[in-house]
């Protein structure tokens, strides 16, 4: 049978190791939102541009022809 001291030590470094092993996958799942999250805004930005970038040309169109 190992000693206690020498058991206790084994559990407290493999607790270290897994909850740094967690702590990472966290970071990891948390960097991953944040890339989604910035891809959507932009997705979401280009998708609004569009239709705002049509109307803003139609209305200079209107615009240039009634000198008014």
């Amino acid at each position: 049978m190992a000693d206690a001291s020498t058991v206790a030590l084994n559990l407290v470094f493999l607790g270290t190791l897994v909850l740094g092993l967690l702590m990472f996958l966290a970071g990891l799942a948390l960097f991953s939102v944040v890339l989604l999250a910035a891809g959507a805004g932009r997705l979401a930005a280009l998708l609004l541009s569009g239709p705002a970038r049509r109307i803003r040309t139609r209305s200079l169109r209107v615009q240039r022809r009634d000198p008014a």
